[in-house]
């Protein structure tokens, strides 16, 4: 919101009033503050030279509607009237998407006279068929608040593009119920989000203090603390690439899909310290990232490529050990338990683990909340700017390569087919491969898995879901045995300083459960891996 009386403002409040059918899609990037950090931001003064008028704060005061069994959210929808010195307004936010902290959403803005919705000024035809239900609009009442202080500047950035720079400090309350407001949010209102980017990355490299991707709105934290109840985990959601879908477009489809999942679970995971799903999502999203880079390397090689797939890695070995680490204190000692009621070593040794635990897993927050691992999400989505932007980046791919395909379709079947190669060298004689080369076939089964997914569109055949169940199933049965060898390097960090002569028994009992359980499954694995060593290539076009 630009100061009262601006010339800016003028021509705003002119577009709202003359083009109040149109629906205007918001782009911001909001960042989320550590609270003592708040006063260094407040002096702005080090963003003088990008300013295009003088800075000003305002108080906005904010009442969100919505009906008891909280209809409008869900269908996707946020409705609020919001106070600015004497002036309502009533907005409407719907659709669009957050990722990696980025937030486009259409937007539905009007000023109105006074502190009651007025439905009858939308003049859009989705927002009519909307409210055109007096039983809706009846039932609508205020959900929650928020009152806060905004900071903002507009500022200039390169080749003509414009943000509105917003430091906001205050509270969301739901009854009696609270939480701090405490964040920069940066909307683009002239020129490229690329710039927006670019940007946010400059504020999180020059800021003393680590900044967070906020990726849930005012809104999405207004309803949480209203049910008490955080979002559940987010699973990978089926991505839809057509056939005739090209490289880049595809790397970007996929990439945001994984990017989605993976931000959607940060919040959950962090705060939800007893639900180990949000992590675990984290990491599947986090895999079939890695899948994405590796497969589209090829295509488009670049110092950016390199950098994020390092960085990825990164993430994956501070993400890892507390996800298996959980694994262990919540399946494998309590299955083997179980069968031992009485052992209280076994007992003694879980509450041992669940301390060894709790140290990984705050090695893992602390990775999510670092400054790395926020540069890591921007860095991605400038990539995929970048990639989006140009229309001659696929054509450059190929030629820095000329032995590469030149269609998505060929790209995909010469990599699955290679892929598919490595899978039959590796996993020869399963049952005698070492633990290294089996968590070596357990990663090119998760790719090939997660390539065959990805463009499930391309190979319409009945060979294909058999294909992917034997995948699915090598894949679990070698995750199990991965979690059983942890189970046993688990046992050898586990240090016993009381009641040692129980809890040695009982790890005597869990070495010995696990080496059972390891024999069983790599039978098991023998058996499987004879199937799909005879199982058809659906990509081949035979099947």
């Amino acid at each position: 919101m630009c100061p009262e009386g601006s010339p800016r403002e003028t021509s705003r409040r002119e577009t709202r009033f003359n083009h109040i059918n149109l629906m205007p899609r918001e782009i911001e990037l909001k960042l989320a503050l550590p609270p003592h950090s708040f006063n260094h931001f407040r002096d702005m003064s080090w963003l003088r030279s990008r300013s295009i008028v003088a800075s000003t704060t305002i108080k906005l005061y904010s009442i969100y509607y919505d009906t008891p069994d909280l209809r409008l959210k869900n269908l996707g929808c946020s409705f609020r009237l919001r106070k600015t010195g004497k002036d309502w307004v009533q907005t409407i936010k719907a659709g669009g998407s957050i990722l990696a902290g980025l937030h486009q959403h259409d937007e539905w803005e009007m000023p109105i006279p006074n502190a009651q919705p007025n439905f009858t000024l939308f003049k859009d035809p989705k927002m009519q068929q909307l409210f055109k239900d007096p039983k809706l609009i009846e039932a609508l009442q205020p959900v929650f608040i928020t009152k806060f202080t905004r900071h903002l500047q507009y500022l200039k950035l390169n080749h003509g593009s414009e943000i509105e720079f917003c430091l906001d400090h205050g509270k969301i309350i739901a009854g009696q119920k609270r939480t701090t407001i405490c964040e920069i949010e940066l909307e683009l209102k002239a020129g490229d989000p690329l710039e927006l980017l670019k940007f946010a990355y400059k504020l999180v490299d020059k800021s003393p203090f680590p900044l967070r991707l906020e990726n849930a709105s005012k809104a999405e934290r207004g309803y949480t603390l209203h049910s008490g109840h955080a979002p559940p985990p987010v699973k990978a959601i089926k991505t839809e690439i057509a056939s005739n879908t090209s490289l880049n477009t595809a790397l970007k489809m996929i990439m945001e899909n994984c990017l989605d999942q993976l931000s959607k679970n940060e919040n959950g995971m962090l705060m939800a310290h007893e639900d180990i799903e949000y992590l675990h999502q984290m990491r599947v999203a986090l895999r079939r990232l890695r899948s994405a880079v590796n497969i589209f390397h090829q295509a488009f090689p670049s110092t950016e490529v390199l950098s994020i797939r390092k960085d990825l890695k990164w993430l994956a070995n501070q993400l890892n050990p507390a996800r298996d680490w959980d694994i262990f204190v919540t399946e494998t000692i309590p299955c083997i338990a179980g069968h031992f009621p009485q052992h209280t070593g076994l007992f003694l040794v879980l509450d041992t683990s669940k301390t060894i635990r709790k140290k990984y897993n705050e090695v893992a927050h602390i990775s999510i909340k670092s400054r790395r691992y926020t540069r890591l999400m921007l860095n991605i989505s400038i990539w995929l700017t970048s990639i989006d932007q140009s229309e001659e980046v696929e054509t450059k791919a190929q030629a820095h390569n000329a032995s590469q395909p030149t269609d998505t379709r060929t790209f995909i079947t010469t990599l699955m087919a290679e892929l598919y190669q490595k899978i039959l060298e590796t996993g020869k004689n399963p049952s005698k491969l070492d633990a290294p080369t089996l968590h070596t076939l357990r990663i090119y089964i998760k790719k090939q898995r997660y390539i065959s997914e990805f463009f499930q569109a391309f190979y319409p055949s009945r060979a294909y879901k058999q294909y992917i169940d034997l995948l699915a199933y090598l894949q679990d049965l070698l995750g199990s045995i991965n979690d059983y060898a942890n189970a046993q390097k688990f046992l050898d960090e586990t240090h016993i300083k009381k009641n040692k002569n129980v809890q040695y028994e009982a790890i005597a009992v869990i070495h010995g459960w696990i080496t059972h359980s390891l024999v069983e499954k790599k039978i098991e694995l023998s058996q499987a891996w004879m199937t799909f060593s005879r199982a058809e290539s659906f990509w081949d076009g035979n099947a």
